[in-house]
């Protein structure tokens, strides 16, 4: 999904990134690493928070690090318009997607610590047949299938779609290798908002197979509606702000849900990143959420209370406690690509 590009003159862009770099600098956090490999990337990376200590304010999240990438060609394809996520255990790599159907292998090194502290890109493949067909598909949610099995070379993604609805299977190449049916519901972008808030968020849930939801709720409805593609659905209220969109979903380790949605209401407003867990099957972890409809919060960032967020769409499993965010930068000056890295408090019940 694009958020449309703010109207600053060129001006204001150049007062706001004086102000950041000489910011940044005066806080000691501004840094930049570089890697020695057969294509030398670079990455510009500065705290959000501190580390070890539980924020944002009455989150159940610990913030480990964040990474902005600068724009760049990779193989020939831009770095950029990232908006979906994978962690491969068995590989160890982060794969990422991009608006266009360009998939992204990436490195990550953290430090003694356990904070994230640097990325690696090392290659990049266009979706085919795909992208050769279609120009502008919309790229969105994707997700891991095989990753952790301890077998290393059978790894393959799901990817959703906006603008022409449909959910595929692919190799860790890019290669097409299956596109499922969806409920009829879902088929027709008739039943959407818009070409622009089809299906954001695709997951993988070991009792109930795919699972999707669309970036706003379709016509009929008013709640957020998770979809497996065995037919079983589920009605969940959306955070409470107006044109709060659905971006990403992950399965956690216990089968329950993470939710991640976005609010954005023009350059005047805060942009609002929440964090939401939802139990799919309440017998398995309705007892750490004891009340309907068995949704726990746990992040929430907003602009205007200080921290460095941007358009997130992507969300990963790195491990049981431990996730991924990226965001979407519109292929904008104005924004950045981000990637964050959290842990679930571990004295919080969240995972089994």
């Amino acid at each position: 999904m694009k958020l449309p590009l703010l109207p600053y003159s060129m001006k204001i862009l150049l007062i706001q990134s004086l102000f950041f770099i000489l910011y940044s600098s005066y806080l000691g956090l501004y840094s930049t690493s570089l890697f020695a490999t057969e294509n030398t990337y670079s990455t510009t990376s500065y705290r959000v928070s501190l580390h070890h200590s539980p924020s944002p304010k009455n989150s159940l999240i610990q913030l480990q690090g964040t990474l902005q990438i600068p724009e760049q060609k990779i193989n020939g394809y831009a770095f950029n318009e990232l908006s979906g996520l994978a962690w491969d255990e068995d590989e160890q790599l982060l794969y990422a997607i991009n608006d266009k159907g360009i998939l992204f292998h990436l490195r990550v090194f953290f430090s003694a610590h356990g904070d994230l502290q640097d990325i690696e890109i090392i290659r990049a493949y266009p979706i085919n047949p795909i992208h050769k067909v279609h120009a502008y598909q919309d790229t969105e949610g994707l997700t891991l299938l095989k990753g952790h099995n301890g077998i290393t070379g059978d790894s393959q993604l799901l990817v959703s779609f906006e603008r022409q609805p449909h959910i595929s299977r692919i190799n860790t190449q890019g290669i097409l290798l299956e596109t499922y049916i969806l409920p009829p519901e879902l088929r027709f972008i008739k039943h959407y908002h818009s070409p622009n808030k089809a299906l954001e968020a695709v997951a993988y849930h070991p009792q109930y197979g795919i699972i999707t939801s669309p970036e706003w709720p379709l016509k009929k409805e008013k709640n957020i509606i998770i979809y497996s593609l065995q037919g079983k659905l589920w009605s969940l209220p959306r955070y409470p702000k107006k044109k709060s969109a659905v971006v990403a979903l992950e399965v956690l380790a216990d089968q329950s849900l993470l939710i991640m949605e976005r609010v954005y209401n023009g350059i005047y407003k805060p942009l609002i990143i929440s964090i939401r867990r939802f139990c799919l099957s309440q017998w398995k972890c309705a007892k750490h959420i004891p009340q309907p409809p068995f949704m726990q919060q746990i992040a929430l960032f907003n602009s205007y209370k200080g921290w460095i967020v941007d358009n997130f769409e992507g969300l990963t499993a790195y491990n049981k406690q431990h996730f991924f965010i990226i965001s979407d930068n519109n292929h904008s000056y104005l924004q950045k690509t981000l990637l964050t890295y959290f842990s679930i408090v571990p004295t919080i019940p969240v995972i089994k």
